[in-house]
């Protein structure tokens, strides 16, 4: 029994003072770290393995995303055309993937220009004129006044007045090397002939020099015209997008007597980046597996994708499926091997480009462009003119050997409505 008194020791007798408490809590405590420190490996352990999947996953949508480039049936990587003229300083034209494929001859007759006008001539920008209003109008644009007093009645001033109004006319003060050098140049911001600056010109107060903007004309307002056998077509500017359906020219040299040739074609360099796109984005999704599919004899140490199923799995039904053929394509292009794409003894996919774009050409027999493309995108054909398959989803399931069967019975028409009542000025709508 323990006795308590001031100034004296605590002793304890009993069963009790036999038990190293502080070892048993020392051990409790220890084991119960323990325990933590396993929760938190495990855990570590979950954040990698998540952190991989997800990384894994953003691989597999960028092969997704260059996967659904090639596979896309309208205005996809293998519909794009090239278009080079024979003399590219006269003519520089570019294709939409409607234009159709071929060898087109086109001469340049004249180009479009914007209307010019010249002032007389005075003896310096600062040459005082008279004051008053000058209102200019470019085809059937807006007009635009500008007011000239005695703080801008000046040539340079003018100019800068006219600049200044938004307009569709600009001006300049130019040096022609004369006596009396400077002039006044108006330009239109607009080419073609319908649009030919107008002026009226109410500059006549004050003691300044008279001027007259319009005094000569520098350039004549004219169309473009471009001629394509016997057919003849004229443009208000210089690029001319109606002549070759699908096609746009920008004009830059003409020359009546100097025919053009533009050749049209598929654009085959670019269908080869986009299916070299493709094979690199299946390539980072093997190495990326491979890469965390092993064990390390050095640190002992496991890939974290070792041994998973789901990723070894993934990884051989990619494989399976880009070296199997496609059917209902043409045999002589029902895989990717005969293109050019073939898989190495790494499991990574390898583009040969001049082989690609050899078939992509229609430099291998039987093979045409078409076939290229229906190797990586979903097609379909029609046995009538007017009914044509454009495109399809991931749920578009093959017809096999039995066609589908589509009767239109109904073509679509516009439906149009016109109201007949006003009252007191204002439409009558219908409730």
């Amino acid at each position: 029994m323990a006795t308590v008194g001031i100034g004296s020791k605590i002793s304890i007798t009993g069963l009790a003072s036999g038990i190293d408490t502080q070892s048993i809590i020392d051990g409790i405590t220890a084991l119960n770290a323990r325990r933590i420190q396993i929760l938190q490996a495990q855990k570590a352990q979950v954040t990698i393995k998540r952190t991989t999947f997800s990384d894994l996953r953003g691989k597999l949508l960028e092969l997704q995303a260059q996967s659904g480039r090639l596979s896309r049936t309208v205005a996809g990587a293998f519909d794009a055309r090239t278009a080079v003229a024979s003399d590219p300083e006269a003519l520089v034209a570019a294709a939409s993937s409607s234009a159709a494929a071929g060898q087109y001859t086109v001469t340049i007759d004249n180009l479009a220009q914007a209307h010019q006008l010249a002032s007389e001539n005075f003896a310096a920008p600062g040459t005082t004129i008279k004051q008053g209003t000058l209102t200019l109008k470019v085809g059937a644009g807006p007009a635009t006044t500008v007011t000239i007093d005695s703080t801008n009645n000046t040539l340079q001033g003018l100019a800068e007045a006219i600049n200044a109004s938004g307009g569709e006319a600009r001006a300049a003060v130019i040096n022609d090397g004369t006596a009396t050098p400077y002039r006044l140049l108006l330009t239109s911001t607009k080419t073609g002939a319908a649009n030919a600056i107008q002026l009226t010109n109410n500059l006549t107060g004050g003691s300044g020099a008279s001027i007259n903007p319009a005094n000569t004309i520098v350039q004549a307002a004219a169309d473009a015209r471009v001629r394509i056998g016997a057919l003849s077509v004229s443009s208000a500017t210089n690029r001319v997008d109606k002549l070759i359906s699908g096609v746009t020219l920008d004009l830059k040299k003409a020359d009546p007597a100097k025919p053009i040739t533009i050749t049209v074609a598929p654009d085959s360099a670019g269908a080869a980046d986009a299916v070299e796109d493709f094979v690199a984005s299946f390539n980072a999704v093997v190495d990326y597996i491979d890469q965390r599919d092993n064990f390390d004899p050095t640190t002992q140490q496991a890939g974290v994708l070792l041994g998973n199923y789901d990723a070894i799995n993934l990884q051989r039904e990619l494989t399976t499926t880009l070296t199997g053929s496609v059917s209902g394509v043409n045999q002589m292009a029902n895989r990717l091997s005969a293109v050019g794409i073939k898989l190495t003894d790494k499991g990574k996919l390898e583009l040969d480009r001049t082989k690609f774009e050899s078939a992509f050409n229609g430099g291998v027999s039987g093979v045409a462009a078409e076939d290229v493309k229906r190797l990586f995108a979903l097609g379909g054909t029609s046995t009538s003119p007017g009914v044509k398959f454009l495109l399809g989803g991931s749920k578009t399931q093959p017809s096999g050997a039995t066609p589908y069967q589509v009767d239109v019975t109904q073509a679509a028409t516009r439906g149009a409505a016109r109201g007949t009542n006003v009252i007191d000025g204002v439409d009558e709508e219908a409730p």
